[in-house]
C-alpha cells in the first residue's frame, strides 16, 4: 500500500518538472521530446530506486504439481451408478482400501487404460424401469408365477436346445425346485450391471453393460470388464498374497493358465482366482467376483403387446 502512495507522489512530481521545464523552453520546441523521454527514463529509475526491481515468484517454474491434472495423469473418474436399482458391491479382501499415504497404499499407481465404467439406461423408459425393479423384487423372492408372465415363448436359453418356455423352466429345473434354482442369482447379477436400449423407441433392453457395450476391438474370448473400483491385482491366487497393482472399471486380458480354476471362499462367496495381464502388462491375479466377461449370462427385454418378455437368457456363443 505504502509503495503505492509512494509512485503516485513521485509521478505527480515528474507531471510537474516536465510541465514547468516545458513553459520555460517554449520557444525551443525541438527540446521537448528529449524532455519527455529524459522524464520518462527519470521516472522508471527513480521507481526502480525506491521499490527495488521486479520480483518473479521462481513457485511459478519450480513448484510440483499439486494433482492428477496438472502432472499430467487422468484424473479418477467416478462412475455414473445413480441410475442403479441395486446396491454396488463394496469390496473386500480382494479390493484394496482407498489411502493416500503412499507408504500404507499398494495401489498408489491405479491403472486406467481403458474407462469402461458401467452404463444403466433404464431410466430413459419409466415404464421398464418400474417393470424391472419388481422383476429384482420377483428375483429376490423367487416368485416363479411372476417370471412365467415375463417370459418370452420362444425364449432363447442355450446355443443347442431350442424348447422354448418349457424347456427353459425344465433346463432351470424351475419346476421341479425351483428354490433351489441357480437362475435367481445369475438374473440377479445380470440386472444389477445395467444395460442398455437397443432402440430409438426404447422398446428392447439389453443387459448386462458389460455385453451390450463391450469395446468391439477387443475379443470377448479373450478379454473381460473390470466391474469394480480399486480392485487388487495380487502376486499369487490369494487374497492374503502381495498386491502388485490395481485397477478400475476398465478391460483386462485373460490369460489361459489352469490357475484360473483356484476358487477361494470369502465371507460365504466363492469365486475362481483369475490369470490376468493388463494392457500396459502388469500380470498378476483377479479375484472373480470383480471381474467379468462379455460372454457371462446376459438377456434382453422386449415389450410385445403391452407386456415386457425375456426374449434370450444365454452365455457363451
Amino acid at each position: 500500500m505504502w509503495n503505492s502512495v509512494k509512485f503516485i507522489l513521485l509521478l505527480a512530481l515528474i507531471i510537474i518538472t516536465i510541465v514547468t521545464i516545458d513553459r520555460k523552453i517554449e520557444n525551443f520546441p525541438g527540446w521537448k521530446k528529449w524532455f519527455a523521454a529524459a522524464g520518462i527514463v527519470l521516472a522508471l529509475f527513480l521507481t526502480t530506486l525506491v521499490n527495488g526491481p521486479p520480483s518473479v515468484d521462481n513457485r511459478l517454474f519450480f513448484q510440483q504439481p499439486s494433482s492428477d491434472k496438472a502432472a499430467g495423469r487422468p484424473a479418477a473418474v467416478k462412475p455414473d451408478n445413480s441410475n442403479f436399482s441395486a446396491e454396488e458391491n463394496v469390496p473386500e479382501q480382494a479390493v484394496s482400501q482407498e489411502n493416500n499415504s503412499q507408504e500404507n497404499n499398494p495401489q498408489e499407481d491405479i491403472i486406467r487404460e481403458i474407462l469402461f465404467t458401467p452404463v444403466d439406461e433404464a431410466d430413459g423408459n419409466p415404464d421398464f424401469k418400474a417393470f424391472r425393479d419388481r422383476l429384482l423384487v420377483a428375483v429376490r423372492e423367487k416368485d416363479l408365477e411372476f417370471l412365467k408372465k415375463h417370459v418370452d415363448q420362444n425364449i432363447h436359453y442355450s446355443f443347442g436346445e431350442s424348447g422354448g418356455i418349457n424347456g427353459f423352466l425344465k433346463y432351470w429345473n424351475l419346476n421341479s425346485n425351483p428354490e433351489k434354482s441357480g437362475f435367481w442369482s445369475e438374473l440377479e447379477e445380470v440386472l444389477k450391471l445395467g444395460g442398455t436400449f437397443d432402440d430409438k423407441e426404447k422398446s428392447s433392453f439389453t443387459a448386462p453393460y458389460v455385453f451390450s457395450r463391450f469395446p468391439g476391438s477387443y475379443d470377448a474370448f479373450e478379454y473381460a470388464a473390470v466391474i469394480n473400483k480399486n480392485v487388487s491385482i495380487h502376486a499369487e491366487p490369494r487374497s492374503d498374497s502381495k498386491i502388485v497393482g490395481g485397477l478400475s472399471y476398465t478391460v483386462v486380458k485373460l490369460e489361459k493358465d489352469p490357475v484360473s480354476t483356484t476358487s477361494e471362499t470369502t465371507n460365504g462367496e466363492n469365486f475362481r482366482w483369475f490369470t490376468i495381464r493388463t494392457l500396459t502388462g502388469t500380470e498378476g491375479y483377479i479375484y472373480g467376483k470383480y471381474l467379468r466377461s462379455p460372454l457371462d449370462y446376459r438377456t434382453r427385454f422386449i415389450k410385445k403387446d403391452g407386456v415386457w418378455k425375456m426374449t434370450f437368457f444365454v452365455a457363451g456363443d
